[in-house]
This record gives structure tokens, sequence and C-alpha cells, in this order.
């Protein structure tokens, strides 16, 4: 039998040219599009929460979440998790924590401790935990658990990206912390068609905090 063979310049260059589209085409999510939440004053709502939900729309990460403690701060200040998730609370500050919430979602208290705990906490309902510490009351944290859909926090530019096909997204909901109305977090644009969406919400910015003051021995109250 005869073999034939690839040995003209042109024929060599068109089929890696045709590998290239192939693999670029494999390697780049078609359907992806991607979110941008703004504030009332144009600029990037950062800590906001994306969710949108929908038939064959669901997320199964199984990974313990982390909501880690640093500079006396939750880190991340906002934490999005799904419905039955483990989180951990390590404490990487020099001084110990103690840990609490009051929210019905989830009520429960971590006494003062330092490192990291052995056991994580599981979430069992969906909505928001709102975190303190009863040493620092500056502390404060969230943890939004959803128990259905896809879901995260926007990035430093407010933007989050998705890859599910449009058409399957029923609905896209804001949260964010400091929203200046809790019940308007439901986005009802048309989302056929755009690689884009910018959507703006409306969020009452905390005061600037003020300097720690310092001891007579020249160190800042803890």
């Amino acid at each position: 039998m005869k073999k034939h063979e690839l040995s003209s310049p042109q024929c060599t260059s068109t089929l890696n040219s045709s590998i290239i589209l192939i693999l670029l085409f494999l390697s780049s999510p078609a359907s992806a599009w991607t979110v941008t939440v703004l504030d009332q004053d144009g600029q990037p709502a950062q800590n906001a929460v994306v969710h949108i939900s929908g038939p064959g729309i669901t997320s199964s990460d199984t990974d313990v979440a982390i909501m880690d403690q640093v500079n006396r701060q939750y880190s991340p200040h906002v934490l999005a998790i799904r419905k039955n998730q483990k989180v951990s609370f390590p404490n990487s500050d020099n001084v110990r924590h103690h840990v609490y919430s009051f929210s019905k979602t989830k009520p429960f208290e971590m006494k003062l401790y330092a490192g990291t705990p052995n056991n994580p906490i599981t979430f069992e309902t969906e909505g928001i935990v709102v975190l303190g510490c009863n040493i620092h009351d500056s502390m404060l944290g969230y943890i939004a658990v959803y128990g259905d859909g896809k879901f995260g926090v926007v990035d430093d530019a407010g933007k989050i990206v998705f890859s599910e096909p449009q058409k399957s997204v029923a609905t896209l909901d804001i949260w964010h912390p400091n929203l200046a109305d809790k019940t308007k977090t439901h986005y009802s644009g048309h989302l056929s068609g755009q690689n884009n969406i910018t959507v703006t919400i409306n969020i009452t910015h905390p005061p600037k905090k003020t300097p720690s003051k310092k001891n007579k021995f020249g160190r800042f109250y803890k």
C-alpha cells in the first residue's frame, strides 16, 4: 500500500495553523462572560458576592474554606461558600482571638485561641453569617452561604468571570455587606449575548478608621 506523506511546506504550514486554532479553541472558554459590580460613585464594589442560579448550574467545591485572622482583621473580609461546606479559622496573629457569631444562619463560638483549631466548622444553612471577636471589637467578617448555583467574590476591580451558558441563568443576585437597601440584590437585565455585564449597587461606606492611640509605654492599645 502506498503511503501518503505531507512533504509540501504549504501543507505543513496549513496543518500547523489548524492545530494552533484547535488548541486555542479548546483552551478558551467560548461562553465565558464577566460581571462587573460598581458602587454608586462608579468605583469597584469590592467584597460584593455575585450568585447565579438556573438549570444545571452547580458548585461542587468540597475543599475546606479558609477564614484567616491577619493584623486583627478577618481575611478575606467576605467569604462565599456552599451549603454544608467546612470552614477553618486559623489565627495568623501573635495575639489570641475569640471568634463568635450570633447570626441565625450559624451561631457558634470559638473561645480564646492561637494557631489553627483542629476541627473546621460546617455551615449547614443558607444565609449570611456575621463574624466578630470578643477581644477586638474592630474585627468584622462575613460568610455568605449558598445552597445552589455558582457564586464568588469579585476581585479588586469589581469583576468576576463565569463560564456557564447565559441561557441557563435564571437569576443573578448581588450581595454586599454594606448594601444600602438589602432587598435590592436582584439583577433583572437581559443577559443573552453580553460578554460584559455591569451592575451598579448602592452601598454605605463605613467611616474611616482613626489611628489607634498609644499608651504611656508607647505601644498601641490592644
